[in-house]
């Protein structure tokens, strides 16, 4: 589960976004920094990738589907 995290996480460019379980994803610049919003779009924080896929995984994201979202 923890690769397809990070894949879905890499795979992201520009403003784009993905819901994932709680929370909406995006990738900060080209850096693999990644900012982690609630379901309102508040931000939580920035997290490196690796932190990121940690409380994704945590969440039990593998009942849920990964929606892309389109940028506001």
């Amino acid at each position: 589960m923890k690769i397809a995290i990070r894949r879905q996480l890499m795979s992201l460019q520009g403003s784009n976004c993905i819901r994932m379980g709680n929370y909406l994803v995006q990738r900060v610049g080209s850096s693999l920094n990644y900012r982690v919003m609630n379901a309102r779009g508040e931000l939580i924080s920035i997290f490196p990738i690796n932190d990121a896929v940690r409380l994704l995984e945590s969440q039990g994201l593998q009942q849920e589907p990964v929606e892309p979202q389109i940028p506001a």
